[in-house]
């Protein structure tokens, strides 16, 4: 049996895209979206202001959590980072907790989507 490796993203910002909310043909809701991310992070002993769009996917009851697009929702999310596809290397993050109207300073690490 494999070790598992270290594979945990947590990043908080607002969904600026969000796909219609489907099923698997096994019957589980899923939903992809995106969030734009903004902050000043210390760097080398600075500050460094850092933004990005980061494609993520719920599966499951953390689906039917994920806010509208463009509701200023601000959320925290929790997940590990996964290929897109069998032959897209995109990275998506796979969100297994998300709370949503978080504080910068939230503790996501807390959360629980069991």
């Amino acid at each position: 049996m494999r070790r598992p490796t270290l594979n945990r993203t947590v990043i908080s910002g607002r969904i600026v895209e969000r796909d219609v909310l489907r099923h698997t043909p096994g019957g589980l809701p899923i939903v992809r979206f995106c969030i734009e991310h903004r902050s000043v992070q210390v760097e080398a002993g600075g500050g460094r202001e850092v933004s990005c769009k980061v494609n993520a996917v719920a599966i499951g009851d953390t689906a039917t959590s994920v806010p509208a697009a463009g509701s200023d929702a601000e959320v925290a999310v929790r997940g590990f980072l996964c290929r897109a596809g069998l032959k897209d290397e995109r990275l998506v993050l796979h969100v297994e907790a998300l709370k949503t109207a978080a504080p910068p300073d939230d503790n996501i690490e807390s959360a629980h989507s069991e």
